[in-house]
């Protein structure tokens, strides 16, 4: 009997073989021509690519915010705090092993920052090209830089003069810039952060679904934190005129009100908290 179905058995075999060949073959032609490609140079074409890059600049900024070395430098403030809960979880030492080299927390926090600071310049860069509503354009310039003031202000706390880059990274070419002086740096952020403040609305003018972007208040409020540091570290009373100014221009507002319990400042994992 087997030899009677051997004829079929050779022939079942030299079919998969006909039909497997021309399967292990194709997996060798792996050329792939792209219909489409995402690059700055045919992205940025109207209003709506802009806010994507806006948007990515936020996220570069929460990327850097999450950073140990940022925590360090806020901790000392009441910008920032040991991390419990209303449930008295242990506090998380921000300091603990912060000066251990094997761990790359400083390096983090400067390549963070200027991801940030890149992708500013990219939506300035790119924002001139695209034909939108003017204002609101500006608008989107008003976020992204306060996003570069913000990074900056942190990584000049953290590692002193800094490099400015003019424009976005584009390949490999110019990547090697000097440090400008503390002064520059202050001069930049500080010119950042009176445009921003110009062009960004009130808190209460965005939307429901856009409360979470950066308003005026928030630019003028750190605008005033800045003078406050040049004020303390040149002993400057006229930088302390200027941070009034524009910390009683966030009180006098109406926008903004004190937490009736301070506690909620700082507690975490409180669904009742709109600040945890």
């Amino acid at each position: 009997m087997k030899n009677a179905n051997k004829p079929w058995n050779n022939m079942k075999h030299y079919i998969i073989m006909f039909l497997t060949i021309p399967v292990l073959y194709s997996c060798f032609d792996l050329d792939e021509v792209p219909y489409t490609s995402l690059s700055p140079n045919n992205f940025y074409k109207d209003s709506k690519e802009l806010e994507m890059g806006v948007r990515s600049t936020y996220r570069g900024l929460r990327d850097m915010l999450g950073d140990r070395y940022y925590g360090c430098l806020e901790v000392a403030t009441e910008f920032g705090s040991p991390t419990n809960t209303k449930w008295e979880y242990p506090k998380t030492n921000f300091w603990i092993d912060i000066n251990n080299p094997d761990i790359s927390y400083g390096p983090g926090c400067w390549s963070k920052g200027f991801n940030v600071i890149n992708c500013a310049n990219i939506v300035l860069a790119r924002g001139e090209g695209i034909d939108m509503n003017q204002e609101e354009k500006e608008q989107k310039y008003g976020e992204v830089r306060f996003l570069r003031a913000y990074a900056n202000y942190i990584l000049v706390r953290l590692y002193g003069a800094l490099p400015i880059p003019e424009n976005y990274t584009n390949g490999l070419d110019g990547l090697k810039i000097p440090r400008k002086t503390i002064e520059e740096n202050y001069t930049q952020i500080i010119e950042d952060l009176i445009y921003a403040i110009e062009k960004l609305p009130l808190k209460s003018q965005y939307g429901k679904d856009e409360i979470w972007k950066i308003s005026k208040g928030a630019a003028q409020a750190l605008l005033g934190d800045v003078y406050l540091t040049r004020g303390c570290m040149e002993n400057n009373k006229e930088f302390f005129s200027l941070a009034e100014k524009q910390l009683e221009a966030v009180i006098n507002s109406g926008e903004y009100h004190l937490e009736p319990n301070y506690e909620d400042l700082w507690f975490w994992f409180n669904t009742a908290n709109k600040n945890g």
